[in-house]
């Protein structure tokens, strides 16, 4: 018997002998036939209902976001849709009244609540309050363990729950927070293709995809906006490595690097999903900068990566 099974045995025998069970227990218990039906590739669906009964009896007990979340899930797995389902839609409205008593999102400090926030609106298909709540999360620099757990849910919700296709600049930046979010959590990474965040003069963080182009003749580093607000700017940009004067990682946050370049009126300072996704497109970028002649020094000799981004945030707050 594996561990899941025997703390399972272990939280019945509790229940059965409980006169008052805190409605944590009978979460847990939804849990771990939830991990059981994950563990099967969505085949297991008499660990998938006993999940949702589990569940149900502990956000019945004491309504409360993380019960009411996975039960909503489980049941759109199940096959039931907000459109239809009568305990779905009351679900929702529970859910909707929590989060109310945690404030309006802007004040939330806490990457739990907000993740809440970011799961409860994809499950009511708010595309809008989705993206805001991402954003805040990617600031909060929730830890890994925890993005994988609500991965987890974001994937079963757009595996089984049924929605529109939507066409637009809202759902094309819907789309990349997801893309970011699902990257952070992989373990290893070998592409050239990053999700990243571009920070504007203006504070702003602007959604854009990084790449390092291997197959030209000249090995290149491509760098464009997700659905730009302002269309009448440059959103792509392509350099090579007699552009490139430089690169250094942030010494405020290792999420970040600083990409200085010649014939731009401004340097690119870019927040990726991990440190180690930063870590790696910094080395691709040496290796382009290393190979290239009379280009052998990461900042061509001229000034340290340190003196350049103090420097940096200088001009930055200066404009």
């Amino acid at each position: 018997m594996g561990d899941r099974e025997k703390a399972l045995q272990v939280m019945l025998q509790v229940l059965q002998t409980c006169d008052h069970p805190a409605p944590d227990m009978f979460c847990l218990c939804g849990r771990i036939y939830k991990d059981i039906f994950l563990d099967s590739d969505y085949k297991d669906n008499s660990s998938r209902d006993k999940a949702i009964e589990w569940y149900r009896k502990g956000f019945e007990l004491q309504s409360t976001l993380y019960s009411g979340i996975n039960l909503a899930v489980l049941l759109i797995v199940s096959g039931q849709q907000f459109e239809t389902s009568m305990e779905l839609r009351k679900i929702g409205v529970r859910l909707n009244s929590l989060l109310g008593r945690k404030g309006n999102l802007e004040k939330m400090n806490n990457y739990w609540d907000v993740g809440q926030f970011f799961t409860v609106s994809m499950l009511a298909s708010d595309i809008g309050k989705a993206v805001q709540a991402a954003e805040k999360l990617f600031k909060l620099k929730p830890p890994i363990w925890y993005l994988k757990s609500l991965v987890q849910n974001l994937i079963l919700i757009q595996h089984f729950k049924k929605t529109t296709i939507e066409h637009s600049l809202r759902q094309e930046r819907l789309n990349f927070w997801l893309d970011i979010i699902f990257e952070a959590t992989q373990e290893k990474t070998s592409g050239l293709r990053f999700p990243v965040l571009v920070i504007e003069p203006t504070k702003i963080y602007q959604p854009a995809y990084v790449s390092i182009n291997n197959e030209a003749d000249e090995r290149t580093v491509s760098l464009w906006h997700v659905s730009p607000a302002e269309m009448k700017r440059i959103h792509e940009w392509n350099f090579t490595a007699s552009s490139i004067r430089g690169i250094s990682i942030s010494k405020f946050d290792e999420r970040c690097c600083f990409l200085y370049v010649h014939d731009n009126s401004d340097d690119f300072q870019i927040y990726f999903s991990t440190e180690c996704q930063c870590s790696r497109f910094c080395a691709l970028v040496k290796e382009i900068l290393s190979d290239a002649v009379g280009n052998t020094l990461e900042l061509e000799g001229e000034i340290d990566g340190d003196t350049l981004e103090v420097i940096y945030k200088c001009l930055r707050e200066a404009i």
